[in-house]
């Protein structure tokens, strides 16, 4: 969830089905390097995954280019938009090689009659994040999603030794977490100061959650920088 919740999904796919087994099941995702630890959309059972997927490789560039993965069940795949790129084998039958695919459904074949109009895309996004996971593999992208619990479980558990500071989440954490803190916006100029990027005041956009931060940890963020956030954080509580 946007507060880094780690949501089961399970019960409520069951229950949306027994209350109309047609209807079209949908599920989306900020940070899809989770699935490296977390159950997969397919064992959901879920119609249609959508996920951003700047964070397979893509640098945040103040918000674009980016790109975005659709996945469905097979029995949609002719129904969907964009051009569909296959995994093949090259002609001695031993090297992987890629595909464009499902062609019928697009305007330079169909016409009128297309499903699929989308010829604009980000490319190089695409190439980009395809040899990234590529190079990262099954095995990568689960190492990935350790770093990631393990650097917040850290984070999280050396804040909460400070006076004050309390972890509002209450179910598993996926990349950010809330906390309640004291003295938010000393917090916030002592990391611009210490050229850290600080974390998200959620009253800014919540009035509700005042004295609330929103943090984000991710494989990216080394230990010494996170003990230095720490003491930042140490120095604003006194």
């Amino acid at each position: 969830s946007f507060f880094g919740d780690i949501l089961d999904l399970s019960s409520f796919v069951n229950e949306v089905r027994k209350a109309n087994p047609k209807c079209l099941i949908i599920q989306v995702t900020t940070d899809p390097t989770c699935l490296g630890i977390v159950k997969t959309p397919g064992e959901y059972d879920v119609d249609i995954f959508v996920a951003e997927g700047q964070s397979f490789g893509i640098p945040p560039s103040f918000g674009g280019p980016g790109l975005g993965i659709f996945t469905t069940k097979e029995r949609y795949l002719r129904k969907i938009p964009g051009r569909l790129v296959g995994k093949t084998s090259e002609l001695n039958g031993n090297d992987m090689g890629c595909i464009l695919t499902l062609q019928t459904r697009e305007q330079h074949i169909r016409r009128e009659k297309a499903i699929s109009n989308i010829c604009t895309n980000q490319a190089l996004c695409m190439l980009s994040a395809l040899i990234y996971l590529l190079c990262m593999g099954k095995y990568g992208l689960r190492e990935v999603a350790t770093q990631n619990i393990q650097k917040a479980h850290y984070l999280k558990t050396e804040l909460t030794k400070i006076k004050d500071y309390e972890v509002m989440n209450k179910n598993p954490t996926y990349n950010e977490f809330t906390m309640k803190v004291p003295n938010i916006d000393t917090l916030i100029t002592q990391c611009k100061e210490a050229n850290f990027l600080p974390p998200l005041k959620l009253s800014t956009y919540f009035p509700e959650l005042e004295d609330q931060i929103l943090i984000c940890i991710t494989e990216l963020n080394s230990k010494k920088d996170i003990n230095k956030f720490i003491e930042i954080a140490k120095q604003t509580s006194n």
